[in-house]
Order: C-alpha cells, then structure tokens, then sequence
C-alpha cells in the first residue's frame, strides 16, 4: 500500500468515527461548555444581622455582649424583618447581655406588658448581673424595619425579672415614639431609652422589651 492510500484510509476512518460519535452522543461525545459558578445571592433586604447570630423559624439570639460603662449600642438580632440596634445609657458596672428577638410569644412564656392590642415585636435581654444605668443616651440608631411606618406611633414598653423561686420584678415606665424613616424602613430612635436611670439590683435577670401600634401612653420617649 502506497503511502498516499495509506493516508486516504486513515482520512476516511477518522471521518467515519467522528460522525459515528455525532450521531450516537455516546460516550465519546463532545462534552459541554462548564457551567459557571452560580453568582451570589443577592442582600436580603432590611437590617443586617448581627455578627455571630444564630437564627430559627421563631426566634433569633445573639452572643452574649457588653453592656459598657459609657453610652453605646448592642446589635439588635435580624429577625422577621427587624434588626438595627438598641441604644444604652452607661451601665456601672459593666456587664454582658445576650439578645433573643421575636414577633411572636413563640414559647408562650413572654408576658403582655401592654394592657390592650397585642404587640408588634418582642426583645429578650439576659443579663449576667447587677448594674445601674446612666441618663445620657446615644441619639443615633434604633429599632428598624419596613414593618414601621415613619411618622406613627409606637408604644414601648419594659420589664425586668430576675429569676429564683421568687421573681422579682422591675417595672419600666411605657413611653410612646413616633418613627423615622432610615435605609431600611422606619426607624424608632434609641431603642433602648426605657433603660435610662434604671437600677438592677436584683442580680442576673430577664429584661422584655415589647413595641405595640399607635399611642398607648401620653409618657413620651
């Protein structure tokens, strides 16, 4: 066999395997393109959450943090919509607080701190001890989510049990506030304004902090 028909044969049978593996798609097809990485998911819209927060179907919760001996803020959980942050007058001595928010009593345990409606947002605040809070307030910040309407009222209301077999409760004077507009939806400043003078002196215990619709008190914040 010449060398020329010895390349027109293996012309011809390369020619035949590949429209063999065109048409068969077996398993010498040609692979496909690679499929990109798929782009990242977009921001979820309203406040961000917190840094190290853990999140349910009911609640979300937060690592214990400082209450620090000058005016400053804790992150408030993102949950359901809600998130921003609490705002706290100087706490002597300092002491750490663990945060649980949600938008249901989803353990059936949280009081109703409001004589009538129900309310719209729960906050849990545990303590780790006795403190004693200061008058001057961070003006910056607050609760926040699109569910608040800027320009309405809101009634916010608070209490502290300390736990034992007795509880021992301190009771917070309601106040009403009218919400701002902020980049996530409205915004009720210094969230945290019911702690102003408080004195915990009853050790470790359970702060509730609840916001309820429209103007429940004549007390502003």
């Amino acid at each position: 066999m010449t060398d020329s028909t010895r390349a027109r044969a293996l012309i011809a049978i390369m020619t035949a395997a590949l429209a063999l593996t065109a048409c068969g798609g077996g398993s010498n097809a040609p692979l496909p393109p690679s499929i990109p990485q798929a782009a990242p998911m977009a921001k979820t819209s309203g406040p961000a959450p917190c840094p190290g927060q853990s999140t349910t179907s009911l609640f979300a919760s937060t690592p214990a943090a400082a209450f620090q001996s000058k005016a400053a803020a804790l992150c408030i959980p993102a949950f359901d919509g809600f998130g921003g942050t609490m705002e706290y007058p100087p706490a002597k001595p300092s002491i750490t607080a663990a945060l649980t928010a949600s938008t249901t009593n989803y353990n059936q345990q949280l009081p109703t701190l409001g004589k009538k409606g129900k309310p719209i947002y729960y906050l849990q605040v545990q303590t780790s001890a006795n403190t004693a809070f200061g008058h001057s307030l961070r003006a910056n910040g607050g609760l926040t989510s699109a569910k608040l309407v800027a320009g309405k009222s809101y009634t916010l209301y608070g209490e502290g049990i300390s736990g034992g077999i007795v509880h021992l409760i301190t009771n917070f004077t309601p106040c009403v506030a009218t919400a701002t507009s902020g980049k996530d939806g409205g915004v009720i400043p210094a969230f945290g304004r019911l702690l102003v003078r408080q004195k915990l002196t009853k050790g470790a215990l359970t702060i509730y902090f609840e916001v309820y619709k429209g103007k429940l008190t004549a007390q502003p914040c």
